[in-house]
Order: C-alpha cells, then sequence, then structure tokens
C-alpha cells in the first residue's frame, strides 16, 4: 500500500548514499522518521484521491492490519518493522544508545517510521536516474548530499506490504520510494515507481476516513 508519510522529521538517513549496517549485508538506501502530533499519513493512488490525510496512529491501528489481512486473509501475528514505539516494546529494540539515553530527537513516548530500498529496485524517473533515491528539495527539484540531513523535517512515500519469508516468517515492511524536504530542522549529530508529481499540497485531517482503505 502506497503512502505518504508527512511531516516527519528525519531521524538516521541513508538517501543518497547507500550502506550496510553490518558485514555481509546488501547496501540499501534507508530511512527512520520521527513522527510526532504533526505527523500524517495520506494514502496515494487513484482511489484515495481526495481522501483527508489521517494521524500516523492509524498506521499502526488500521492501515497496516488492512495490508496484513489482505496478504495472509485474515489477522496473523507478524513481525512489524515498519512502525513501532520507540521504547522497545514492539518489534525493533529502543532507539537507546549504550548508556540507554534516548537518540536525539526522540523520548519514551515517540513512534518511528522505518523504510528502505536495494538501489537495483530503483527505475529512472525524470527526477532521478535508475538504482538512485528521488530526493527533492523545498521547490520539488533534485536535492544534492548535504541538502537534506538527520533533524529535517520532510514528506516520504513508502510502500507497506507483507510477506511470508523462509526461515524468517511473516513480516510487515515499507519500501523507500521517495524524500522531499519541507522545512529544515535543527541537526542532529552523526547521523514501485514515484516521481516529483507524487508530491503536492495535501490536506490534514484528524479522524481516519475509513472509506480510503
Amino acid at each position: 500500500m502506497k503512502l505518504m508519510i508527512q511531516n516527519a522529521r528525519l531521524s538516521f538517513c541513508n538517501i543518497f548514499t547507500p550502506r550496510s549496517h553490518s558485514e555481509g549485508q546488501v547496501e540499501k538506501f534507508d530511512v527512520t522518521l520521527i513522527c510526532s502530533d504533526e505527523t500524517t499519513v495520506k494514502l496515494l493512488g487513484a482511489d484515495n484521491k481526495g481522501k483527508p490525510a489521517v494521524g500516523h496512529e492509524l498506521l499502526g491501528s488500521q492501515i497496516i492490519p488492512k495490508v496484513i489481512k489482505d496478504k495472509f486473509g485474515k489477522l496473523v501475528k507478524v513481525k512489524n518493522w515498519a512502525y513501532n514505539p520507540a521504547d522497545g516494546s514492539g518489534t525493533r529494540d529502543a532507539y537507546t544508545d549504550n548508556e540507554g539515553e534516548y537518540y536525539s530527537g526522540i523520548d519514551e513516548d515517540s513512534f518511528l517510521i522505518s523504510a528502505n530500498k536495494k538501489p537495483g529496485q530503483i527505475q529512472r524517473t525524470k527526477n532521478n536516474d535508475a538504482g538512485q533515491l528521488l530526493v527533492l528539495n523545498q521547490s520539488k527539484r533534485p536535492a544534492e548530499a548535504g541538502d537534506l540531513a538527520s533533524g529535517d523535517y520532510v514528506n516520504v512515500i513508502i510502500d507497506v506490504y507483507a510477506c511470508d519469508i523462509p526461515g524468517v516468517g511473516k513480516i510487515v515492511s515499507a519500501a523507500l520510494e521517495g524524500v522531499q524536504l519541507i522545512k529544515e530542522g535543527e541537526r542532529f549529530g552523526g547521523a514501485s515507481v514515484v516521481d516529483g508529481d507524487d508530491f503536492e499540497e495535501l490536506e490534514t485531517a484528524n479522524e481516519f476516513d475509513e472509506d480510503a482503505i
């Protein structure tokens, strides 16, 4: 299910150069997004045109459950790698350092969205080359390395999916499709085909539109 995450904050990100996080892993582009009360989710696609955006909490309570039911025919237990609380009570470990302190911009009440994509899965569009993630600046023009970094506020297109991996089990994950800067933030230390037309000004709403999924 293709979604636009609106007004989230970049935490960990590798959007200009893919990387692996441990020896032997495939290099990928990836982001971790910090959600706030202002972060919303917009369902994309022709069937959802004109539908309002919803609070990010609905990603966990209704959107991901629908993805699971559509894939497996019913709600089943999965490892949810796409949307997790920062305190470690979900699939992912707590977002803390070796001293147990939360990373910059994150606290015990935060929720985070994670998405990634291999360069070989990325096709060329009018705004990006094949193998290079679509990253746009505030003017919806291709961004350059350094234009966006951890701490900035972004809109991000992801494709949430469920699958059953032999030896791993049933999971929910998110493919990273594109990133657009919406405003610069205080920078943190250390840290399907879409094109620019997918990033459009979108209205927000506090209530979930059940007809949207």
